[in-house]
């Protein structure tokens, strides 16, 4: 049977996510986040390359030949974001995210690179 207060916890984030309709909006938020990705990618294509994660909800990554330094930029920005192999950069926000907290994102991504 397992832990059983572990058990419960489990159904109750069960019962939030049911509750809250968070597949459905973590598809459209990321279909939102996806697309202003994809219009960074276009503008500034030397620091947003094989944007990839379409489809996939929230969860975005792509590649930036000076990753390290738009990690750090990133943190002085406020933007708590992870790296992944050498040179990937990936989004994993909460399932809560909503449009306006991927505009706020994409204004500061753009303040970071122009900072680079």
């Amino acid at each position: 049977m397992g832990d059983p207060a572990r058990a419960m916890i489990f159904r109750a984030i069960i019962e939030e996510i049911e509750r809250l309709d968070l597949v459905n909006h973590t598809a459209r938020v990321g279909d939102y986040l996806y697309a202003k990705m994809e219009t960074l990618a276009k503008t500034y294509p030397d620091h947003f390359k094989n944007l990839r994660g379409k489809g996939q909800g929230t969860f975005i990554a792509f590649d930036s030949p000076k990753r390290d330094e738009f990690l750090a930029k990133a943190k002085e920005f406020g933007i708590n974001i992870g790296g992944s192999g050498a040179s990937a950069v990936r989004l994993r926000p909460m399932l809560t995210l909503q449009e306006h907290h991927c505009d706020i994102l994409i204004a500061a991504m753009e303040k970071i690179v122009k900072a680079l």
